[in-house]
């Protein structure tokens, strides 16, 4: 077999650097088997784990909300799965040695199927209102301000139709009702009181 050549690797930009991404975290497998009193600190730790490994960065801050979610019931009785949003950040310390840090923080969802590569409604309002778009699958860029990515313009244009799908059908049926009402002699004005 032939030795395999050697790619030469791109300089990785600091905007591509900063990214965003959000990642399911099944605790109960890092926790499973280990004692009571060890397991809220141990998902902690393999948060922070997960953390370093998909971002690629040593320095990895837990948010006070994150820590709060993973020890809302106990030492005892982690989450078998939390969502976390992932955001890879410049680390404005100037004597540090690393030169980006992760901060780790808490997304609450009601259940966690079919988050892979699907984006919710908070994600998508985030983005507009911050300006990062934000990803489960690809890394974040910088959207021009005030100029909604397209994933929200489509749902605003579904949203439209939706609502004047609504307004035809309740004309359509206040006219039926109208049209009823008058074939079986009932009048659609109430009838005043004595």
């Amino acid at each position: 077999m032939a030795p395999r050549e050697k790619k030469e690797r791109k300089a990785r930009s600091a905007l591509s650097d900063v990214v965003t991404r959000e990642y399911t975290i099944h605790l109960h497998k890092h926790v499973f088997g280990h004692g009571f009193k060890k397991r809220a600190p141990k998902a902690v730790k393999a948060v922070t784990e997960f953390a370093r490994k998909a971002m690629g960065t040593q320095d990895v801050r837990i948010d006070p909300g994150l820590n709060a979610a993973i020890w809302n019931h106990g030492i005892r009785n982690v989450p078998r799965r939390i969502r976390v949003r992932l955001a890879r950040q410049r680390n404005d310390d100037e004597d540090s040695k690393e030169k980006l840090y992760t901060l780790a923080s808490f997304v609450e969802v009601a259940d966690f199927k079919f988050h892979s590569s699907r984006r919710s409604l908070s994600t998508l309002i985030t983005e507009l209102l911050s300006g990062v778009k934000i990803s489960s699958c690809q890394e974040s860029e910088t959207l021009a301000p005030n100029v909604p990515p397209p994933q929200v313009l489509l749902i605003v244009r579904v949203l439209q139709g939706v609502l004047m799908g609504l307004a035809l059908f309740t004309w359509w049926f206040e006219e039926m009702w109208a049209e009823v009402s008058s074939s079986h002699g009932h009048s659609t004005t109430a009838k005043p009181e004595d």
